[in-house]
């Protein structure tokens, strides 16, 4: 690589986009599988479009832009508080604010995505959030904040790590709450197909994924319209 070839010019080059397009088509799989991994049928007769990929590459800037916003604020925050503390203070601050960095965008995808936000939950968060960082503060004394930014923008052979630990971040945390969000979902729309009525769900690139129950762990799920013959539906038996 060019030793020219530094970090501002990666953000502006087609590299970067192309490494967006694929998070955003890594991430629309993986909340499908996520959900195929929920209802028990198959992923391989998973398919996304271009669609679902804009919505996986919205929902991977916004979850970004979090990240980014909370770490500058929490960096302004150290520094003007970093002079009015005792060193126990500003280290347990310094402390709480690193978790919870790390740990907001997760909380923020469960609740959002799969529709739990009440006070309670953010109760919970809280409660969590304080309880690992008292449980870390002894072990962060020497950590700098700044430490992300610097190995961030210091030289271009870490740009690599971080879009692949990018990419998996992304690729996890959206096959768990395609999993998760089945658990809270209340309403299924249904289908009536030669006087047979069919629960919607999961939707393909051209296709609709339909079920006779919307339980954990089904068997039996048809595939509207059918791919494979002439027919109207494809019966798929899920499960080993």
């Amino acid at each position: 690589m060019n030793e020219n070839f530094s970090f501002a010019k990666l953000l502006n080059s087609s590299i970067f986009l192309a490494f967006l397009v694929l998070v955003g088509w890594s991430v629309a799989y993986g909340y499908n599988w996520g959900l195929a991994w929920y209802y028990g049928y198959p992923w391989e007769i998973v398919e996304v479009g271009k669609a679902d990929i804009a919505r996986s590459l919205f929902h991977v800037i916004v979850v970004s832009t979090v990240m980014i916003s909370v770490y500058i604020a929490g960096i302004k925050l150290l520094i003007a508080i970093k002079d009015k503390l005792s060193f126990v203070r500003f280290n347990f601050i310094r402390t709480l604010i690193t978790c919870f960095i790390l740990t907001f965008p997760l909380f923020l995808e469960v609740t959002v995505l799969i529709k739990v936000i009440s006070l309670y939950s953010l109760l919970i968060y809280l409660a969590v959030l304080f309880t690992i960082t008292i449980l870390l503060a002894g072990f962060l004394k020497k950590y700098n904040i700044c430490m992300l930014w610097h190995f961030i923008t210091r030289a271009d052979r870490n740009i690599l790590p971080l879009m692949i630990a990018g990419y998996f971040y992304f690729m996890i945390l959206s096959c768990l709450v395609g999993y998760l969000r089945p658990f809270n979902k209340e309403t299924y729309h249904k289908l009536e197909v030669n006087n047979e009525q069919y629960f919607i769900l999961g939707k393909n690139c051209n296709s609709l994924i339909l079920g006779k129950s919307y339980e954990k762990g089904g068997k039996d799920f048809y595939l509207m319209p059918c791919h494979y013959n002439k027919g109207e539906l494809c019966h798929i038996l899920g499960g080993k």
